[in-house]
């Protein structure tokens, strides 16, 4: 079983700037990564 690269970035963080790094990260790939793979995707809306 490989480890997840978004667990290992976030146990790994050593200053406040890793951890906010490590949470942009994981939310910069929320919606493909993890909603994604259950095939749903967020509405878009338009201004």
């Amino acid at each position: 079983m490989s480890i997840d690269p978004t667990l290992s970035k976030v146990y790994s963080v050593q200053t406040p700037d890793d951890c906010v790094n490590a949470y942009r990260d994981w939310a910069n790939g929320y919606e493909d990564d993890v909603v994604g793979r259950f095939g749903y995707v967020a509405p878009r809306v338009e201004l």
